[in-house]
């Protein structure tokens, strides 16, 4: 082995290391190694953003999916935990050009009215149902506007008949059936709060006044008279279509009478502005009573503030209601000046030689034109025979 001082050796490395480097074969190899290393780099890189991109979107991807279930979940509890109000059926029937307005918007509009919890989902429904009847039909299909189900807002359908029992009160039945007392008043022409055992009365539904429809009476005339609103009178009483029928008894939402009813017992008359009509304004019981229920029943409604029978005669005529000395036929009111109070009736049957059959409440009669065993008495109804020579003692209300 050669030894040589440190100087020489130093001296001899680089020169080996300086003839290395100038060797073009081994610069190349340098060079390759290094572009490899770059590009390493770079792929490595690319890679890395790649990773991160597709990473990030896929996280977001994953929270949407998220959400979106999330919110159809809470929508699909909330439809399940509340019963529907209202629900639209769609049937595949021809559809008719006599309706403009959709079940759709109808039940938008009920919705609206009696503040649903559920009017968002209405509005949704009915705008998808509206979507459908934009699309032109074929000639074998036609979706027509869906029927309108109701099952849960009240209408005229609804007003129950109810006969008194012992005991019961305007206060008691409000809370039985769940209306304001005032509404049980006014729509049965009450004014205090004891109710005489065996009075029919109608209840409604709602707070609301329970009217009998009059020959040409709108919507729009009742809601003005009794302070309610037209909409809500045609959505309760199903009038979209058909409108008002007269003798049908309806409902005027949150109506109230246009005047207070005020009874005279000393002969005034307490007649107000105009006749008030809409329910029976008398206490069951009473000659009054009976025939206000009588004209009624046949389509010639007594209002409801004559007062008492002695005021009948003079009011009707300050209504505008024809009177006179003679009957003129079945439905006409029959009135006797008798006591204080007077007395009034009805007549049933005009006979041929002029008399006339009466039928009243608290008189002396019998069982019926057929039958006369004697009956009548207080609260009791009975019939008479009126001859013509008897006329002069009565006026008749036509």
């Amino acid at each position: 082995m050669l030894n040589y001082p440190v100087s020489e050796e130093l001296s001899i490395r680089k020169s080996i290391q300086s003839h290395i480097t100038d060797n073009a074969v081994v610069r190349t190899a340098v060079n390759a190694s290094d572009d490899l290393n770059r590009k390493v780099k770079r792929s490595l890189f690319r890679s890395k953003k790649r990773f991160v991109k597709y990473s990030l979107l896929l996280s977001n991807l994953l929270i949407l999916g998220l959400v979106a279930v999330f919110i159809m979940s809470n929508r699909n509890t909330h439809l399940q935990s509340n019963t529907p109000i209202l629900s639209l059926t769609e049937e595949k029937i021809a559809t008719s050009p006599l309706d403009e307005i959709s079940g759709a918007d109808i039940a938008v509009n009920v919705a609206q009215l009696v503040h649903m919890d559920q009017t968002t989902s209405v509005i949704n429904h009915a705008d998808r149902i509206n979507s459908q009847l934009d699309v032109v039909p074929n000639d074998s299909q036609v979706i027509a506007k869906p029927q309108l189900v109701d099952t849960a807002l009240k209408s005229k359908k609804d007003i129950v008949v109810y006969t008194t029992q012992n005991g019961d009160t305007v206060s008691s039945l409000a809370t039985t059936f769940g209306v304001s007392a005032d509404s049980i008043r006014w729509s049965n022409g009450l004014t205090g709060e004891t109710i005489a055992v065996g009075k029919e009365l109608r209840i409604p539904p709602i707070n609301a006044m329970v009217y009998q429809v009059q020959q040409g009476d709108t919507p729009e005339n009742l809601a003005a008279k009794y302070r309610s609103d037209s909409a809500r009178i045609i959505a309760y009483n199903d009038a979209e279509i058909g409108g008002l029928v007269a003798g049908d008894y309806i409902l005027i939402p949150d109506g109230q009478p246009p005047a207070p009813v005020v009874r005279s017992y000393v002969g005034g008359f307490a007649f107000g502005s105009a006749a008030v009509y809409g329910y029976n304004g008398y206490d069951y019981g009473w000659c009054t009573w009976w025939a206000a229920k009588r004209r009624a029943d046949v389509g010639k409604p007594i209002p409801a503030n004559f007062g008492d029978a002695c005021n009948w005669v003079r009011a009707a005529q300050r209504a505008g209601i024809p009177t006179g000395t003679t009957p003129s036929g079945a439905g006409d009111v029959i009135f006797t000046n008798s006591g204080c109070l007077g007395h009034v009736g009805f007549v049933e049957e005009l006979n041929e030689d002029g008399s006339i059959w009466v039928t009243d409440m608290n008189s002396h009669g019998q069982v019926s034109k057929d039958d006369p065993t004697r009956a009548g008495g207080w609260n009791r109804v009975s019939w008479r025979l009126v001859t013509p020579d008897q006329f002069s003692k009565f006026k008749f209300i036509y």
